[in-house]
């Protein structure tokens, strides 16, 4: 959905609106945010602000209107929590509707402050509330009355591993878990691969979910690529926001799929490894903004 007020302003959609994905985001390393917490984006001077007013964004904004914007007041840190855990319970509902993801099989994780806001385990995403998620420091600890998902320790040694990302989500794609159980990598195909940061997306061996021995895995097959398959599993994909970890975890199932398609017509051309550094480099930027 796009508002406009006057001539001032530019039309926004959410980047994965091709995707059915239609959602508010902030840029400020929130990623997603629901749309009823984003009032604004303006665009002045080419500098980006907000006016969080959740009441106004309830009604339509017309063409001409006047609304009053301050930019002087920098969000709390309240608001700025609240926001981060909505984005997560919304992205995670969105998971299951573009078919990436079923049941409560997956999970997603935000950095924040000194520790991570996680998806708590074996909670259904449509009854998910965002007081429900799972706030955990990345030293291991929490409140005892709260379960974060049994694959917390590979977000949080993720998060731990790569000062970048701020943002972890895991799903259970068909494609891409169909390669996953067949122990296969995704080869460089397809020059999109070049999103994931290198000429494959590797897939890291088996090891029991929730364990040290997975994490491990899931940090090295990571290493220099922000997605990787894990064997008889799923798959990974990080960013630097919410907003981009999604839209990487998409492309990586399109890629997947891809692949499932070429083998079974036999084994596939692919590019060679200078050709997807050199897609790498121009694609600097590509997708949803980092922050």
């Amino acid at each position: 959905m796009a508002y406009e007020i006057g001539a001032a302003v530019e039309k926004f959609t959410h980047p994965f609106s091709r995707h059915g994905y239609a959602m508010g985001f902030l840029d400020s390393n929130l990623g997603l945010v629901p749309a009823e917490a984003v009032t604004r984006m303006l665009r002045t001077n080419d500098q980006f602000f907000y006016n969080l007013q959740a009441s106004i964004m309830r009604a339509p904004i017309r063409c001409g209107q006047n609304l009053s914007l301050s930019r002087e007041k920098p969000m709390s840190r309240t608001t700025i929590e609240r926001a981060k855990r909505q984005s997560i319970v919304d992205a995670c509902r969105q998971m299951n509707q573009l078919g990436i993801n079923q049941g409560t099989s997956g999970n997603i994780s935000l950095r924040h402050e000194d520790g991570m806001l996680i998806t708590p385990t074996s909670t259904p995403y449509e009854t998910m509330k965002p007081s429900q998620i799972v706030f955990m420091k990345l030293d291991g600890s929490l409140d005892a009355k709260q379960r974060p998902s049994s694959e917390w320790r590979f977000h949080r040694d993720i998060f731990e591993a790569r000062a970048e990302v701020n943002a972890v989500v895991h799903a259970h794609p068909p494609y891409a878990t169909i390669l996953a159980i067949m122990g296969l990598a995704i080869p460089p195909i397809h020059y999109m691969i070049a999103c994931a940061g290198g000429d494959t997306i590797r897939c890291a061996p088996y090891a029991t979910f929730g364990t040290e021995e997975l994490s491990q895995h899931a940090v090295t097959a990571l290493a220099d690529r922000s997605a990787c398959l894990l064997a008889h599993h799923g798959m990974i994909a990080i960013a630097p926001s919410l907003s981009k970890a999604m839209w990487l975890a998409v492309e990586v199932e399109t890629l997947a799929r891809q692949y499932h398609g070429c083998l079974q017509i036999g084994k596939p051309p692919v590019l060679s490894k200078e050709e997807i550094e050199k897609v790498r480099l121009r694609m600097a930027g590509y997708g949803p903004a980092d922050k």
